[in-house]
């Protein structure tokens, strides 16, 4: 079915405030002029053909990244604790357990998930690093806790402090890296990260919707991500399965 839709990406904004950090002045208020001019001559080009009585439009963010300053390598301790072993060339020999890292979160996956030995094994590791490095994570959680968002077959998740990040790189030599320090101020790597809980400062996003099909004046107290593609596609009367809901609050009734 064929649809009217256009998506559009301005990540000029994210990607100076995640390279150079969050408070980069004039070049993130630079950015962030330019989207707005960019959004402005969209409007104005449906207003000159005459379909802005028909367009529905929605404006999604994430949240604010966090300037991060230490490295966490959560991998390093995996290979320490004998849960995890690299080959002379660094590749994974075998495993136990190892860790993909996305900013401020580590997703622990298991060789064996089901199998109960293993299991309570990584979990009691993960609950002592918790506690001896409670200044840089923050927490663990089971996969359990995320049942109902459909996702990938990890074991569990690792939430770090906000200042912290995880790496999953298995040739580290240290449990926790310095990003302040002169070596890593001169390499080429982002200041800030995504990847953390939404019950911290400035974490939570926008979806802004106007126009065909949206009532006026509804203010909602809360939505998911998973919550956003569903409700698009309603718009254009398509059936989106997924693990998000339909927001119908801001839907008028045609």
């Amino acid at each position: 079915k064929k649809s009217n839709i256009l998506f559009m990406n301005f990540n000029h904004l994210d990607y100076v405030r995640q390279r150079y950090g969050i408070n980069y002045g004039q070049t993130s208020f630079d950015a962030l002029r330019d989207i707005d001019r960019k959004i402005g001559d969209l409007l104005a080009w449906c207003d000159n053909k005459n379909i802005l009585g028909n367009l529905t439009l929605s404006l999604v963010s994430g949240g604010s990244p966090c300037e991060c300053k230490y490295i966490i390598n959560i991998n390093y301790m995996f290979i320490k604790s004998g849960l995890l072993s690299v080959t002379k060339s660094g590749r994974i020999d075998n495993y136990i357990a190892y860790a993909h890292c996305e900013g401020g979160s580590a997703f622990v996956y298991l060789k064996n998930p089901n199998n109960i030995n293993d299991y309570g094994k990584v979990k009691v590791f993960l609950d002592d690093i918790t506690k001896k490095y409670s200044n840089y994570i923050k927490c663990v959680h089971e996969v359990s806790e995320y049942e109902r968002f459909n996702l990938d077959e990890f074991s569990f998740r690792i939430e770090g402090r906000v200042f912290c990040i995880f790496s999953g790189e298995l040739d580290k030599k240290e449990f926790i890296d310095n990003m302040t320090v002169f070596s890593y101020i001169n390499e080429k790597i982002n200041k800030s990260f995504y990847g953390y809980s939404n019950d911290y400062e400035n974490s939570q996003g926008m979806f802004i919707n106007y126009g065909y099909k949206i009532r006026q004046g509804i203010e909602l107290s809360e939505c998911n991500l998973v919550d956003i593609a569903p409700t698009i596609a309603s718009f254009m009367g398509l059936d989106f399965r997924s693990s998000g809901r339909i927001i119908r609050d801001i839907l008028e009734e045609r």
